[in-house]
């Protein structure tokens, strides 16, 4: 057994492999616009990463952008072609190759392994691979240990990397209770499906040690794994027809332990709906090839939307147990503002403010204490061209002797609030000191940040 990784795969796929790729598989591929327009587009994709810093702009100029949605596509398709390419020119057939992005496991003749990875490094220059070989009939892959048995069947184990911090969803984090639950139940369930031959108190002494790095109660682990063990045992005649996952333990059972559920958690932050919505969320996988079609074309599945909303502990769980009543098609989730990512020091250059988009921006008035609040999807360079052109054609009016009862006038004034005010008071606005105060990459935010924005200033 061996297992073979690709060295910076995202920044290494060749863009013309990946053009020639999609090329060769068109007609697997389910577009309603052209070829070459759709070609264009995957072009202008993987060129277009760029980014501003110490006031120059820097361009990848190889490879795809990490981060971008579009990325892990790409390089799959990419991949998948050196693995074929590989693949037919090994002189021996091989029994096992699994894939998981760019990790693969594959099963060959323990002499034949250098030829293997010759094989797959001579296709392309900039993707190559490095090896990892079974030691003593075990091999470390992803989350699990593959173990090669005496009979040559394969077994695993579950495998934390050595270097691996243990972290998972914090205990005591601001986040809701049935999320925790969710952690622990989803970690059980995968340490206990990878090691099936491990016996119960090896499974619970893992389990334990790496619950415990988070702060999770024992009484509540060993509840969820008396439960979990419970269940498993009950479904076994089951696992025939259905295969799934254990669901989240009902309010009811977890009766016994909500008094050590931990201090700012109390036992009455966990609703009943809660974790009744969290067993309903387990994905349930049917063997049967029809039961499988009926789930994917559920027209409530299909109509059901997701909303989220900030996380206020005890008042969250009561907006969303309100709405769940009256809006049965939405989903609300809870988000958090503090996140990783707010407590890096952002290391790209600012964007200048009039290049900004999906903005919500003040004009403050240089006559009075008013103010102007607006939103625009385009550059703010572009909204406030559009006002000064306005302004400039009031100044070209009145030099010409119109007043507000003019037709012009009348026109005009009826542009934006901003202009209604220059005409009826003869008030002009700070347009160089324009001011953004809130922004959001989703448009349909935009007309509630406004009205929230407006609000709080004194507005036109």
């Amino acid at each position: 057994m061996i297992s073979l990784d690709v060295v910076s795969l995202f920044t290494n796929v060749p863009r013309e492999l990946v053009k020639q790729c999609i090329k060769d598989r068109w007609t697997e591929i389910d577009a309603e616009i052209n070829q070459s327009l759709f070609m264009e587009l995957v072009d202008f994709c993987m060129e277009a990463s760029y980014f501003r810093y110490d006031g120059r702009y820097y361009i990848q100029t190889f490879g795809t952008a990490m981060g971008s949605p579009l990325s892990p596509i790409l390089t799959e398709i990419a991949l998948d072609s050196v693995i074929e390419k590989a693949m037919s020119s090994l002189p021996f057939p091989v029994p096992i190759l699994k894939k998981y992005v760019d990790d693969i496991f594959l099963a060959v003749p323990s002499d034949a392994i250098d030829h293997v990875l010759q094989e797959f490094n001579q296709h392309e220059e900039r993707l190559q691979f490095t090896v990892e070989v079974e030691e003593e009939c075990k091999l470390p892959y992803l989350d699990m240990t593959v173990i090669r048995n005496s009979d040559q069947s394969l077994s695993t184990e579950w495998y934390s990397k050595p270097i691996a911090s243990g972290r998972m969803l914090n205990w005591y984090s601001f986040h809701l209770p049935k999320y925790k639950l969710n952690v622990a139940n989803n970690f059980i369930h995968r340490v206990s499906a990878l090691s099936p031959n491990w016996n119960q108190a090896t499974t619970k002494t893992v389990i334990i040690q790496q619950l415990t790095k988070s702060n999770y109660p024992r009484t509540l682990i060993n509840r969820l794994i008396s439960l979990y063990n419970s269940r498993n045992n009950s479904r076994q005649h089951q696992r025939t027809t259905i295969a799934e996952t254990p669901s989240a333990p009902s309010v009811s059972e977890l009766e016994e332990v909500r008094p050590s559920l931990g201090p700012g958690i109390p036992a009455s932050s966990i609703e009943p709906n809660e974790v009744e919505e969290s067993n309903s969320a387990q994905l349930h996988i049917a063997s049967d090839h029809h039961q499988i079609e009926d789930i994917s074309t559920n027209d409530e599945q299909q109509q059901k939307s997701y909303r989220s909303i900030p996380y206020v502990h005890g008042l969250s769980e009561r907006i969303i147990n309100i709405l769940a009543h009256d809006y049965a098609d939405i989903t609300i989730t809870c988000r958090q503002y503090s996140t990783v990512k707010s407590f890096h020091t952002r290391v790209k250059d600012p964007v200048n403010k009039t290049e900004q988009s999906n903005i919500i921006y003040r004009i403050q008035c240089k006559n009075c204490p008013q103010s102007y609040v607006g939103m625009t999807q385009n550059k703010l360079k572009k909204r406030l061209y559009g006002h000064k052109t306005h302004i400039n054609k009031l100044e070209h009016l009145l030099e010409s002797g119109h007043t507000n009862t003019d037709t012009e006038m009348i026109a005009l004034r009826e542009k934006t609030a901003l202009i209604e005010h220059c005409i009826d008071h003869n008030h002009r606005f700070d347009l160089d000191n324009t001011q953004v105060i809130d922004r959001s990459d989703k448009t349909h935010n935009l007309p509630f940040l406004e009205n929230a924005t407006s609000q709080i200033h004194p507005t036109l």
